[in-house]
C-alpha cells in the first residue's frame, strides 16, 4: 500500500485488462470447482470495488484505502459498507447469500457513493 508505485495510476492497458474481468463467468468458474458462495461473495464483492474504482481513476493506494482497515480502526470502510447492507437486507428478512444479486445491487451503490 505504500510503496509509490501504488500512488502511479493505472496503464490504459491494465484499465482495459479489468474492463474485461466477468464477474459472473468467474463466479460460475468458482462454483464448478466447489469453493464455497460465501468466498464466492467475497470475490465478487472486492472484483466489484475493483473494477468501479479503475473505471474512476484510482490509484492502488486509494483502493487500499477502501479494503484495509485504518490504524486506529478495527474494521476497513468495505467492511462498514458490507455490514451495513447486511444490515439493510436483514431487515428486510433476506439472506444476503440467497439473495446475492440484491445484496450487490445495494453494495454497488455504497461503493459508487465512496468512490466519487
Amino acid at each position: 500500500m505504500y510503496w509509490k508505485q501504488a500512488k502511479i495510476a493505472f496503464s490504459e492497458d491494465l484499465k482495459d485488462e479489468v474492463k474485461k474481468i466477468n464477474i459472473a463467468d468467474d463466479a460460475k468458474l468458482l462454483r464448478s470447482v466447489g469453493i464455497e458462495e460465501e468466498s464466492i461473495m467475497t470475490m465478487r464483492i472486492t472484483t466489484t470495488l475493483l473494477k468501479k474504482a479503475v473505471a474512476r481513476e484510482k490509484t492502488l493506494f486509494q483502493i487500499a484505502e477502501v479494503m484495509c482497515a485504518a490504524p486506529k480502526c478495527k474494521v476497513s470502510k468495505l467492511e462498514e459498507m458490507v455490514s451495513l447492507v447486511k444490515k439493510q437486507m436483514e431487515s428486510q428478512r433476506k439472506d444476503f447469500i440467497e439473495n446475492s444479486d440484491l445484496f450487490m445491487e445495494l453494495l454497488e451503490k455504497e461503493i459508487d457513493e465512496l468512490l466519487y
